[in-house]
């Protein structure tokens, strides 16, 4: 009897190889090959789910960005209050958080001349601001849509400035500092709520 494949999980895993061989070993390093050997298997098995490498760094940023998506939304769901706690979930504290981000980072770049791997992150980029506002308005930070949207919009782009500092000097940027510098941004964004909360 043939082997039952699950195959949304072998393109979860594959996605998950390809991260993270972007973060250890670059864009131009993440080849067929390389992947086929770091996952056992052969490179026309990859290519059975993926006929292309833009196929496979679009499942690769929306497996790096789904995982750190769910991860806020679930933080967001059991703290609802905690907007330290939730938006800390989108800083590179953690190993997986690292790699997502370097996932993000070089597919940026490959964005400027790939349109339809441009067009998947816009999409995304958009995930990440209806969540963000969306956090906001339950927690009753900012009770207007369209006022809720901006300081969503503030509050990504400063988390992505945070972390482009982090993937560049980890040193400089241990998890302690960035949820400081999280806490006095949101601070200065939120000061009634955030002494009052």
């Amino acid at each position: 009897m043939p082997k039952v494949v699950d195959h949304q999980q072998m393109r979860e895993q594959l996605a998950e190889i390809v991260c993270r061989s972007i973060s250890q070993s670059g864009l131009e390093n993440t080849t067929m090959r390389e992947l086929a050997k770091a996952a056992g298997c052969t490179t026309g098995l990859i290519t059975h789910y993926f006929p292309n490498k833009n196929t496979l760094l679009i499942a690769a940023i929306r497996h790096a960005a789904g995982n750190q998506l769910a991860r806020m939304e679930e933080a967001a769901n059991n703290s609802p209050l905690d907007l330290v706690l939730i938006f800390s979930r989108n800083l590179p504290l953690y190993e997986d958080d690292k790699i997502a981000m370097n996932v993000w980072l070089a597919l940026w770049n490959q964005s400027l001349i790939n349109t339809e791997l441009a067009s998947v992150q816009r999409g995304i980029h958009r995930q990440y601001l209806k969540l963000f506002q969306r956090t906001l308005t339950a927690a009753g930070v900012v009770n207007d849509e369209k006022k809720a949207l901006a300081q969503a919009e503030r509050l990504l782009a400063f988390i992505n400035g945070i972390s482009i500092q982090v993937l560049q000097d980890l040193a400089h940027w241990p998890a302690d500092r960035q949820i400081e510098e999280l806490k006095y941004f949101l601070l200065h964004l939120f000061p009634d709520w955030m002494t009052t909360n």
